[in-house]
């Protein structure tokens, strides 16, 4: 008994996959052989061993030379088939006489286009590795720019935590500060405000914040005296109103 041919093996129609490869099923796309690189040297030395060019034709027939002289070109062959016909004949013998030349002459095209694809491909690596160098030197300058903003933050909170720190008591003077000579030599050794060590952390020369927290909380605006005794200069307080008075017009303008 014939059993049928395994169909995954010959496909539904039975035949195998003309390709000529290992069987495999004719539902699957033949794939294409990986092409291979020329061998330059070996074209170069059959092109070397053959009869030196240029060539020429006399119809079908190849001769030695640049133009086919009877009875002195040298014959290299034919190809007249007598199977084809002679248009046919006639362009076989062309396509096989410019090939003594064409072939050398693609042979160096071929070998000047590899160089220069050696040379930019290390020319390539190079500007791959630079750029590599650029983006861990660029990634190291972003860590130390973050942590620099990051300490600027801290001298910033540190300031802002000195300045308050120094500012006057309800009795005026700097809370912190003693003027040791002052002492020694009979006096109370307060220091006005702002003490020298308010004025290294930004303090600016004005009223004590009591004082002015005292007028703002006079003229009935408590917030402002608020923000006075948060540490706020009257340029910032000014501003923080302005913009307080602004937005319930900007919110109707919505």
């Amino acid at each position: 008994m014939t059993s049928n041919p395994d169909p995954i093996a010959y496909g539904p129609t039975g035949y195998r996959c003309g390709c000529g490869k290992t069987a495999h099923s004719n539902l699957v796309p033949c794939q294409p052989e990986e092409a291979q690189p020329l061998d330059l040297d070996a074209i170069a030395t059959r092109a070397n061993a053959a009869t030196p060019g240029p060539w020429c034709t006399d119809s079908w027939e190849i001769y030695q030379g640049t133009e086919y002289e009877p009875g002195l070109s040298l014959w290299i062959g034919e190809t007249c088939r007598g199977t084809t016909s002679p248009e046919q004949d006639r362009a076989d013998a062309a396509f096989v006489a410019a090939a003594r030349t064409d072939v050398p002459a693609l042979l160096a095209e071929v070998r000047a286009l590899r160089n220069e694809r050696d040379e930019l491909r290390g020319k390539f690596a190079d500007a791959a590795a630079s750029l590599a160098e650029q983006v861990l030197r660029y990634g190291q300058r972003q860590r130390e720019h973050n942590a620099d903003r990051e300490e600027l933050e801290q001298l910033r909170t540190a300031l802002t935590a000195i300045r308050h720190l120094h500012k006057d008591s309800p009795m005026g003077p700097c809370p912190t500060c003693m003027d040791g000579d002052a002492i020694a030599a009979g006096g109370d050794g307060l220091l006005p405000y702002p003490c020298p060590t308010g004025r290294l952390a930004g303090a600016q020369d004005c009223e004590p914040p009591s004082f002015r927290a005292a007028r703002y909380a006079a003229a009935g605006n408590e917030m402002a005296a608020s923000l006075v005794r948060d540490g706020f200069g009257d340029d910032e307080i000014a501003e923080i109103l302005a913009r307080r008075a602004a937005a319930p017009a900007v919110r109707s303008a919505d």
